[in-house]
């Protein structure tokens, strides 16, 4: 990469001297060159997708209705086949997290390993509960 910026600043370099003498500038020389690198294209596939819905407290005044005691929120979410989605919200004072997934695309017991850790870590680091070192 730094070979081909030297070899185009070179060439800018030398359209400007010619240009500041007087004289025609000769043509551009192609940036399209097998010397160039591209870029691979990014993954199209998320492991796993992130979303907090918010502090619903503060869309919903449960306290302005006494007589109603919501002790939830169920928000409607869907996963792509083979897919995971973990979002979270706040609502009457409390953090809620939901992992929705693809119960057919993951092998028997590797997401109920990841969400056991991820409480965990939850745990340790919202709660001040230590997790269990092995």
């Amino acid at each position: 990469m730094a070979k081909q910026r030297s070899e185009t600043a070179k060439a800018f370099a030398a359209e400007d001297d010619a240009k500041e003498l007087g004289f025609a500038a000769g043509p551009r020389p192609s940036m399209a060159s097998s010397s160039m690198i591209t870029r691979a294209a990014a993954p199209s596939t998320a492991l796993l997708g992130l979303s907090h819905i918010g502090n619903i407290d503060l869309i919903y005044k449960y306290k302005d209705y006494p007589s109603i005691q919501l002790h939830t929120f169920a928000p409607a979410v869907r996963v792509r086949p083979g897919g995971m989605l973990l979002f979270g919200y706040s609502f009457g004072g409390k953090l809620t997290l939901n992992l929705v997934y693809d119960l057919n695309g993951f092998k028997d017991g590797i997401i109920e390993a990841w969400w056991k850790d991820l409480l965990g870590g939850c745990d340790e680091l919202l709660v001040g509960k230590p997790l269990a070192r092995l």
